[in-house]
């Protein structure tokens, strides 16, 4: 290489030497624009840095506690307590009948045109059972002047007294004082529970036609008083009474159950079936007997085994004394198709196991010994707490 060769190239060294040491120094100005950019876009992203921190703050909004914590306001107590308005619910059960409590006289006819005598003591409710009580051979409807009206529970209301139950014992030429005419040992019967009850003569007794052909007669009346006494519960003023009233057609109509002693005990089961089978509905629910003798010449087994054929459902009671035979013997033939078959040690026969002082054990119903009356109760519907 020749002297002026390497003196270019060291020239060029020294050059490009000192144009990097000039692009090191902060004084250039390349470097001022570039640090100018700097300071421009340093601005910008502190804004940036700076907005992160502020949205930060608001995004908490979207994610505040407050809105959950007040989701337990739906579920405040303050609006289940307001709950006791559905225990108001029942109250159509237990509506008012707006009846007087003053016994009724009610004539009526059994189905072969025989016409009959019946008094019918209204129930402070207007859907409450009907309890049909039929008297024995051995007296008439005034048997039951204490009972019914045990039965309708409504004595703080003071219904008139029928002149006949002043006096029973006068009614039928017995002048002696029967225990179903003494309240006194009455069990008592819980304030909310009232019956509607109809009590009634059979033909040949009473103020009820005379002309009897045959017992089965009876039983018919029977039939007649439980059609009635529907009719009687139900919307009087617009069935015809000679007519078979059916459930559909009642406004306040519940069930039947009936109560007899001795042909009225055969009575209640007889018109219990027959009335079953003919409107082809359980409307008699169920029959308690009181020395029953199949006295109306239906087989009282016979028909206990049909009614409870016909509604599996049906209640069957039958009480009778040892010192009553006859009475013993159908209420233990009939005890397989009975709810209850009970027998008094002592007692005799019908209305006579009506007395306070008569008790039996039965342990089915009660540990304590019961009379006639408390055996009633077990039997009548909503009386007693099963």
């Amino acid at each position: 290489m020749s002297k002026s060769s390497k003196f270019v190239f060291l020239l060029s060294l020294i050059l490009v030497f000192a144009l990097a040491l000039s692009a090191c120094t902060p004084d250039s100005a390349p470097v001022e624009v570039e640090s100018a950019e700097v300071e421009e876009a340093a601005p910008e992203e502190a804004e940036s840095v700076e907005a992160e921190p502020v949205e930060a703050e608001t995004e908490p909004e979207p994610t505040e506690p407050p809105p959950p914590t007040e989701e337990p306001e739906p579920t405040d107590p303050p609006l289940p307590t307001e709950t006791p308005l559905p225990t108001l619910t029942p109250t159509p059960e237990v509506q008012l009948s707006g009846l007087s409590p003053d016994p009724q006289r009610v004539e009526f006819q059994a189905e072969d045109g025989k016409n009959l005598v019946g008094y019918y003591f209204p129930s402070e409710y207007a859907n409450a059972e009907m309890v049909v009580l039929v008297h024995w051979a051995g007296g008439n409807k005034w048997d039951w002047c204490e009972i019914a009206p045990w039965l309708q529970n409504r004595q703080d209301e003071n219904p008139v007294v029928l002149e006949a139950c002043e006096d029973p014992a006068a009614n039928w030429g017995r002048d002696m004082a029967s225990p179903w005419w003494d309240p006194t040992w009455f069990p008592p019967m819980p304030e909310d529970v009232s019956f509607a009850v109809f009590i009634f003569d059979f033909r040949d007794y009473g103020e009820s036609e005379a002309g009897l052909d045959s017992p089965q007669e009876w039983a018919l009346d029977a039939l007649a008083a439980y059609q009635r006494s529907m009719v009687l519960h139900g919307t009087a003023s617009t069935l015809d009474f000679g007519k078979v009233a059916k459930p559909s057609q009642m406004i306040s109509f519940s069930s039947i159950w009936g109560i007899g002693s001795s042909i009225g005990a055969d009575a209640v089961l007889d018109a219990c079936y027959m009335l079953n089978e003919k409107l082809g509905e359980f409307i008699c629910k169920g029959f308690l007997s009181l020395s029953p003798g199949s006295y109306l010449r239906y087989d009282y087994a016979e028909m206990a085994k049909k009614l409870l054929e016909l509604n599996p459902e049906a209640k069957g009671f039958c009480l009778s004394a040892k010192d009553d035979p006859s009475a013993t013997a159908t209420c233990n033939g009939a005890s397989e198709h009975l709810s209850q078959d009970i027998n008094y040690e002592k007692g005799g026969h019908g209305n006579m196991l009506l007395d306070g002082e008569l008790t039996v054990s039965v342990p089915d119903l009660s540990d304590a010994e019961l009379n006639a009356l408390e055996i009633i109760q077990h039997f009548l519907p909503g009386v007693i707490e099963e």
